[in-house]
């Protein structure tokens, strides 16, 4: 067996808690000293542990709005695909628009420039009848004027004649 220590020999070297074992603590201090450690201990424990829990939800949060990114991204996608569909059917719309006034603008003045030329032949055909047909209308006109001056008055009407047959 081994003597007791003395005083000089008493172990000075920390325990694993951080307090020396011996050398002036009485023992009702140590109890609360050591209790209090391993009180804080736990705490600290609890805490990594929420910590790591936090740590998980946050990277659960994470994941969840990730993938709702990603789903708004693919229905963004999704419409500006539809979007750049109609926008390119509109545009070749237009542009047909666009030839078919241009048509229609030429065929209008085609049509125009034909009814110009006819209603010109008409006017021109016109004026050449009239041309020749004048003199001939003033001739005629005043042949039927000398006519009219001539011509002798047109006989009276024969009188009544009186009844044969009348009885006082």
């Amino acid at each position: 067996m081994t003597a007791p220590r003395s005083r000089a020999q008493t172990n000075t070297e920390p325990d694993r808690y951080g307090t020396p074992m011996g050398g002036g603590h009485t023992q009702g201090g140590h109890d609360f000293t050591l209790q209090a450690v391993m009180d804080l201990k736990q705490s600290v424990g609890e805490l990594k542990e929420a910590g790591r829990n936090n740590q998980a939800t946050l990277t659960a949060i994470e994941q969840r709005i990730g993938k709702i990114g990603d789903r708004v991204d693919e229905s963004l996608g999704k419409l500006e695909s539809r979007l750049e569909g109609r926008l390119k059917g509109l545009e070749d719309q237009a542009q047909q628009v666009k030839i078919t006034i241009h048509s229609t603008k030429a065929v209008l003045y085609v049509i125009g420039a034909i009814a110009l030329a006819v209603l010109g032949g008409l006017g021109w055909l016109g004026k050449e009848v009239w041309d020749v047909t004048k003199p001939l209308i003033l001739e005629k006109l005043r042949d039927n004027g000398n006519q009219v001056q001539a011509a002798p008055a047109p006989p009276a009407p024969p009188p009544a004649a009186a009844p044969a047959n009348r009885r006082p």
